[in-house]
C-alpha cells in the first residue's frame, strides 16, 4: 500500500493520458451532488443509500461472481500493493473455475511470458514452482515487483488447476493471462521527453487491450469467460482510450467493471460511514443513489462527471485505514538487478536519498524491513484511532 508520497508519483503517472486525452471521454454533466455536502448523520439523509445497501448489496465474492450471469468480461479495478486486494483474488480463483470462468487476466505480468506462465499454472507437477514463478516476477515492469500476496494469486491458479486435473481426464483449465507490455518503470522515469513517457504508456494500454480481446469469446456464447485483475485508472469506462473505455465501446453490456474499496477522499469515507466498519459488501453504483457522486477534492472527478463514470460497482473488502499493504518476497532482489531495483525504492522512499546501499541483499532487507514497518505502522494508528473514537 502506497504513502502519499509514493502515491503522489503513481498519480501523475496514472493520470497523465486522462489529461491528454480528456477530451475524448469526458461525459456532459448531469444532475450531481458533491458527496461532502452530503449530511450523513441525517437519518432521513442516509436511507435511500442503507436501503440501496441492504437490497443489492452482496457478499464480495458472490458479488464478482454473480456478475458473469450477465457480463462476459469483468474488470476488477485495485489500488495496488494492498494484501487483501490479493487475497480476495486468490480466494475468486477457484470459484470462478467452477464457474466456467477461464481467464484470468492479470496487468502484473507481460503478455510475452505467456509460455512461461502457462507452464507455471498447468496444474502438473506434485508442487507449485515457486522458484520459477519468482523468476517471471523479477522480469516485469517493477524490479521491485516482489510481493508474496501477488504470487500466491498465480499459485490459486496452480492449485485450482492441479485439483481439476486430479479430478477429471478431461479438465477445464484456468488460464493465466499476462496482458502488460514489455516497458521498464525505470526507463519511464528517467525518460526526460514528456510525449514519450505519454507513449509508452498509451503503448501498454494497446498491449492490454489485445491481450484482453484475445479471450472475449464470440457475442452469444454462453460461457463468461474473462476476469481482468488490473489497476483502478485502466478499468475506467468513461475515459478516452483506457482498457475499460476501448472494451466497452467495442463490446458494449458484455463488459462490467468493478472497483476495490481503497482511499479514495470523501467518497471512501462516505461510503465507510454507510457501510459500517466490520461489514464486507459489494453493490452496484450505477443507477443507484450513489451514482452521481462527485468530490471537488479528487483529480480523478476533474476527467469523468460523477462517481458511476469512475465505477459501475463497488467492493469494500475492509474500511481503507484496515487495509494492510503486501509483504515481501526474502530474496527477491538479485544482483542483476539491483541497481534498477535501488533506483526504485529511493525514487518511492523506501530507502533514502543518499543511504549506502552495498548489495542486493542488503537492499532486500530493506525492502523486507519497509513493508513490515509500514504494517506495523498501519496497526498502531489503527489501535490508537479505535481507542479516540471509544
Amino acid at each position: 500500500m502506497t504513502s502519499v508520497r509514493e502515491r503522489s508519483h503513481l498519480l501523475r503517472q496514472s493520470l497523465l493520458p486522462f489529461s491528454m486525452l480528456a477530451a475524448c471521454g469526458v461525459v456532459h454533466a448531469q444532475v450531481k451532488v458533491d458527496v461532502g455536502s452530503i449530511d450523513l448523520e441525517d437519518a432521513q439523509i442516509r436511507r435511500p443509500y442503507t436501503e440501496w445497501l441492504e437490497s443489492k448489496g452482496r457478499a464480495p465474492l458472490d458479488y464478482v461472481l454473480a456478475k458473469f450471469e450477465h457480463h462476459d468480461v469483468v474488470l476488477l479495478g485495485e489500488h495496488h500493493e494492498i494484501r487483501q486486494n490479493c487475497a480476495f483474488v486468490a480466494a475468486l480463483v477457484p470459484r470462478l473455475a467452477r464457474a466456467g470462468v477461464r481467464v484470468l487476466a492479470s496487468e502484473f505480468y507481460p503478455s510475452s511470458r505467456q509460455a512461461d506462465l502457462d507452464a507455471v499454472v498447468d496444474g502438473r507437477g506434485e508442487q507449485f514452482d515457486r522458484k520459477r514463478a519468482i523468476a517471471i516476477s523479477r522480469e516485469v515492469a517493477w524490479p521491485t515487483w516482489g510481493y508474496v500476496d501477488y504470487l500466491a494469486i498465480v499459485e490459486a491458479v496452480w492449485k485450482a488447476n492441479h485439483e481439476e486435473r486430479a479430478r477429471t481426464a478431461e479438465p477445464h483449465l484456468l488460464r493465466f493471462v499476462g496482458i502488460d507490455s514489455d516497458w521498464k518503470q525505470v526507463e519511464l522515469w528517467n525518460e526526460a521527453s514528456a510525449a514519450k513517457r505519454a507513449e509508452t504508456l498509451l503503448a501498454r494500454e494497446r498491449t492490454m487491450i489485445a491481450s484482453v480481446e484475445k479471450h472475449i469469446s464470440p457475442a452469444g456464447d454462453d460461457v463468461a469467460n474473462v476476469l481482468v485483475h488490473c489497476g483502478f485508472a485502466h478499468t475506467v469506462t468513461a475515459q478516452g482510450v483506457r482498457l475499460g473505455t476501448v472494451l466497452r465501446k467495442r463490446y458494449g453490456d458484455r463488459v462490467r467493471q468493478l472497483v476495490l474499496h481503497h482511499e479514495f477522499g470523501r467518497v471512501s469515507k462516505a461510503i465507510e460511514s454507510l457501510v459500517g466498519a466490520e461489514r464486507a459488501i459489494g453493490f452496484d453504483v450505477t443507477q443507484s443513489p450513489f451514482a452521481q457522486w462527485t468530490d471537488s477534492t479528487q483529480m480523478a472527478f476533474r476527467f469523468v462527471d460523477s462517481f458511476e463514470k469512475l465505477a459501475e460497482g463497488w467492493i469494500v473488502l475492509a474500511p481503507a485505514n484496515a487495509l494492510r499493504p503486501v509483504r515481501w518476497i526474502p530474496g527477491f532482489v538479485e544482483d542483476a538487478h539491483f541497481a534498477d531495483a535501488l533506483f526504485v525504492a529511493r525514487r518511492r522512499g523506501w530507502v533514502g536519498k543518499d543511504e549506502d546501499v552495498g548489495s542486493a541483499d542488503e537492499l532486500d532487507a530493506m525492502i523486507r524491513d519497509h513493508f513490515e514497518r509500514k504494517a506495523k505502522d498501519l496497526d498502531r494508528a489503527a489501535r490508537v484511532g479505535g481507542k479516540k473514537q471509544g
